[in-house]
């Protein structure tokens, strides 16, 4: 009872704080603030992190913002990005969401920019929310995957937190070094032991009666990570160059790399050796051996006890099919029309015989038919979202008069800013932004777009936020 009544306590002085902060926010910031925590999680996050940038703002304000974003980002579509694998056709629905990550509103980007912010304001609460951050076990992926978890935004903020967040007193204590191998033990899966040797390898602050320890937690992470080939086959190159960079410093170092290499030679054996998915089939067996024996020759005397890792060692006992390959867009009566008639549009201004008027005017049949075009027949909102973008971005590259152009570029804005799309997220957004620079081109002010996400970003840039 004590224990609740304190932390309620807590509670209420932190409300009041809050408000009080609040308070001294001169206008516009109040209203923009306000406007940022009324949108979806992705945005608000965003909105609110961009917002912790400005200088008229407080110190205790723009932290506080970063605290809000932070919460706010735990109710994101999507934990963490994802990245296409090497291959794989980008036309499809897992490969426009590849490229929509880029806009790093997932909830791991957004803790992680968080966290960036605040290490320049409060580098102990920075720490305490990046710890919150780890500790995630991903799941093996199946083979029919078509993307892999990319968690480069958490150890990008773990790297600058381990150097740069700790005073004189908390080093003299050994945070800094405890606070690093928390960070290596907290890597389970090939996706997050990709970053550890290199985390390592870069981490220059360590000085020669540390290094030893923070290698045996090195060797250690490496020796008890789960399996994931997939992902393992992914990251294998970043993951072995990091081993080789570590390795090689600790012969500058004057330590045996032996543990560390062993427990790399035994991590190949783990993810290899066993089932394996029929996907990257350009990464043999042969490839894994060659180049694990040209590392152990470049960091290893040749008269060594490591044993040397053979095509027997990383042959799967069995291949597993993946699944036929997911469905492309534009496989609808109606939606494969439109494709076709646009490609016949784009081939006829290449003829001897085109003619300039007769193509306008086909231009603008054709821009009719497309801005007619309903969802009746498509799979999915979403497939129809993506499949009538690119349309509409294949029609802006054409070489239309300036007053067709801005056409299109209106019925195109007016098409994303349909509130049904908006569930979509970072999707729908993804289009937007490839939109944003042609609305510029094209003359069109902020005060064109009346989607409240679109017209908060407006008055953002207006703010250079």
């Amino acid at each position: 009872m004590f224990k609740a009544a304190v932390l309620l306590a807590g509670a209420l002085g932190w409300v009041c704080c809050a408000q009080k902060a609040e308070q001294k926010i001169a206008e516009p910031f109040r209203t923009l603030i306000d406007e940022s925590r009324g949108l979806p999680p992705e945005f608000a996050a965003d909105g609110l992190i961009r917002l912790s940038s400005a200088k008229e703002l407080s110190v205790a304000v723009r932290r506080q913002l970063l605290l809000d974003a932070s919460e706010i980002a735990a109710q994101c579509q999507y934990s963490f990005p994802k990245r296409n694998l090497p291959g794989y056709e980008v036309d499809t629905p897992d490969g426009y969401l590849a490229k929509a990550f880029d806009l790093n509103l997932d909830e791991l980007s957004l803790k992680a920019r968080a966290v960036t912010a605040l290490a320049a304001i409060d580098p102990a609460e920075a720490r305490r929310l990046f710890d919150r951050m780890q500790g995630m076990r991903l799941s093996p992926a199946s083979c029919g995957v078509r993307l892999t978890p990319d968690l480069t935004p958490l150890y990008k903020v773990g790297r600058l937190l381990s150097a740069t967040a700790f005073n004189a007193k908390e080093k003299e204590a050994g945070d800094d070094i405890a606070f690093l191998t928390r960070l290596i033990y907290g890597a389970w899966t090939p996706a997050q032991v990709r970053f550890i040797p290199g985390l390592v390898a870069d981490s220059t602050w360590l000085d020669d009666d540390q290094f030893p320890g923070v290698l045996g937690a090195v060797t250690a992470s490496l020796g008890r990570v789960d399996r994931d080939e997939i992902s393992f086959r992914v990251y294998f190159n970043e993951l072995a160059n990091g081993v080789s960079r570590l390795a090689d410093l600790c012969t500058v170092r004057r330590v045996s790399n032996l543990p560390l290499l062993t427990a790399y030679r035994g991590l190949l054996i783990q993810q290899l050796s066993g089932e394996r998915c029929d996907r990257l089939r350009s990464q043999t067996t042969s490839f894994y051996a060659s180049a694990f024996g040209k590392m152990a020759e470049a960091l290893y005397p040749a008269n060594a006890t490591l044993a040397q890792l053979t095509e027997d060692d990383v042959t799967p006992s069995s291949m597993v099919k993946p699944p036929e390959s997911e469905e492309s867009y534009f496989r609808s009566e109606q939606s494969l029309l439109l494709l076709t008639e646009f490609r016949a549009l784009r081939e006829e201004r290449k003829s001897p015989a085109f003619n300039e008027a007769d193509w306008q005017q086909h231009v603008a049949v054709y821009l009719s038919a497309l801005k007619s075009w309903n969802s009746t027949e498509e799979s999915s909102e979403r497939t129809y979202l993506h499949e009538k973008s690119i349309l509409y971005k294949a029609v802006r590259e054409l070489e239309l008069t300036a007053e067709v152009r801005r056409a299109v570029v209106r019925d195109n804005l007016a098409f994303l800013e349909e509130s049904r799309f908006r569930n979509l997220g970072i999707e729908w957004y993804w289009h937007v932004k490839e939109l944003l620079p042609a609305l510029e081109q094209a003359g069109f002010t902020d005060e064109a777009l009346k989607d409240p996400i679109l017209a908060l970003y407006g008055q953002l840039k207006a703010k250079g936020l």
